[in-house]
This record gives structure tokens, sequence and C-alpha cells, in this order.
């Protein structure tokens, strides 16, 4: 079912401000008019074309470049994180003399 909108009833004088001048109640007003001036077999179009260009004008983010310390740095972080992560398992199994021998390990070891 179509329906059938006068153009010039909902849309107010003030629809000839710009974007950045117009109130968003304004703006999506006059969206709801533009749709409804549209045939309802439209609408599928309608709304690929308004996604499209949603997805044309959103700014894609940027990969940051890091500086060679900037790498070694976050590297170092996920190995960290890693052996944290080893320790915490480590932990929760529960072989308190293997735990025991390995951390003597370690500990001659990181002399």
């Amino acid at each position: 079912m179509t329906q059938t909108v006068n153009p010039s009833s909902t849309i107010s004088a003030e629809s000839n401000l710009t974007s950045s001048e117009a109130e968003p109640t304004l703006l999506i007003n006059e969206f709801l008019t533009e749709i409804q001036l549209t045939p309802q077999e439209q609408w599928q179009n309608l709304l690929q074309i308004m996604r499209t260009f949603r997805q044309a004008t959103t700014p894609q983010p940027q990969p940051i470049i890091l500086t060679p310390d900037e790498q070694q740095r976050q590297e170092q972080i996920k190995k960290n994180q890693a052996g944290i992560e080893l320790l915490r398992k480590w932990e929760q199994e529960g072989d308190e003399q293997e735990q025991t021998e390995t951390l003597n390990y370690l500990l001659e070891v990181l002399k």
C-alpha cells in the first residue's frame, strides 16, 4: 500500500537550511517525507543506496605504523602476557613438587 503525502505540507521553509544548520529532527522529518514519497516497491533500492552511501562516507581506520622500538615493546608485552597466562594455568593444575623444582631451576638460570 503506497501512502500519498503532500510534500509542501510537511517540509517547512526551514528545509532550505544546510545540514549543518538544520535541526536533527527536521532532517529526520525530511528523510521520512522522502521515503513516503518513494513508492514502496522502491524502498529496498532506497535502503541499499543509503547503506552504500554510509559505507562510502564512513572513514576507514588508518593502520597504526609502529616504530621498531614500539614493535619490540609490543612483542615483549605479548610474551609477558603469555608467560603470565602460563603461570596461572600452571598454578591451577597444582603439581606442587613440579612447581617447586621448576621455580628452583628458573631461579638458578635467571641469576
